[in-house]
Formats: C-alpha cells, sequence, structure tokens
C-alpha cells in the first residue's frame, strides 16, 4: 500500500455494525499489533478478524474506565 491509499476491507461474516449506523457511519474500538513496520487489525469491535482467532493476540486490553468516569464526572458539575 502507498501513502494516501484508503484501506477498505470487507468484514467478519460474523460483524454486525452498530444500531443506528444506517447512514453507513460509525465509531467502535478496535483491536491492534504491530508487525515489523505494519499495523495489523487483531479484531474489529468483538469480533475476531480472520487469522486472529488461535490467541494470537495480547491479552489485555486498554482500561477505559478512569476516562469515562472523570468525563462523567465532569459533565455533572457543569464543565461540559
Amino acid at each position: 500500500m502507498q501513502d494516501g491509499e484508503k484501506v477498505e476491507f470487507t468484514p467478519p461474516q460474523s460483524f454486525t455494525p452498530p444500531e443506528g449506523s444506517d447512514d453507513g457511519e460509525f465509531d467502535i474500538v478496535c483491536s491492534f499489533r504491530t508487525k515489523g513496520s505494519k499495523i495489523c487489525m487483531t479484531k474489529l469491535g468483538d469480533v475476531k478478524m480472520p487469522g486472529y482467532e488461535d490467541g494470537d493476540e495480547p491479552q489485555t486490553k486498554p482500561d477505559y474506565s478512569g476516562y469515562a468516569q472523570g468525563m462523567q464526572s465532569q459533565m455533572q458539575q457543569g464543565g461540559y
């Protein structure tokens, strides 16, 4: 792939887009890992990508709970 090329792929058959994504656009958390100079997507949401089904990914996931709690606290205090 060269700079400026789009990254497009067919998702795994078991993947279902989130509710309300009828307009064709949505945000979702994915899991990645590096392999040399490449970046490999191992999960699309909670669905494992083909070739990464057999525990071929790290067992730890980022924990965003502190970040989310901080945002919620600020919102309750009128910070947003």
